[in-house]
């Protein structure tokens, strides 16, 4: 399999014997990863991207979808202050912003950063920086 020929290429130049054979071993599998590339991305486009595009709602429909959301959290998750760490700091950084975006300005400018804060210590160890 492709992958496990990357993996013993990077493994043995970890392990440091053999460099230019090591070397030629991971060249050789990234190059027919390079060949195959093209042709899966053109199915990726042409299956999935054409059938995905036929799912676009409108702004109306995911702003809707937005007040679900944030409706259904506020329904569901009891104590805010003690969940609201798991739903927005387990997320990336890109991620975050987005889900952050579905939540009023009050959540995200006074409670979670400054109000709940301290109410937060002991989860610290769980939490994505």
């Amino acid at each position: 399999m492709l992958t496990s020929g990357i993996n013993d290429g990077i493994s043995k130049l970890k392990s440091k014997s053999s460099d230019l054979n090591s070397l030629n071993l991971l060249k050789s599998n990234l190059g027919r990863i390079n060949l195959m590339w093209p042709p899966h991305i053109k199915i990726e486009e042409t299956e999935i991207f054409g059938k995905v595009g036929s799912l676009y709602i409108s702004s109306e429909e995911l702003e809707k979808l937005r007040y679900e959301f944030y409706q259904f959290i506020e329904e569901h998750t009891e104590p805010a202050y003690l969940i609201m760490p798991f739903i927005i700091y387990n997320l990336y950084p890109e991620d975050r912003a987005i889900i952050a975006q579905i939540f009023p300005e009050e959540v995200t400018k006074q409670l979670i950063p400054i109000d709940w804060k301290e109410k937060w210590v002991s989860m610290q160890p769980f939490l994505l920086k």
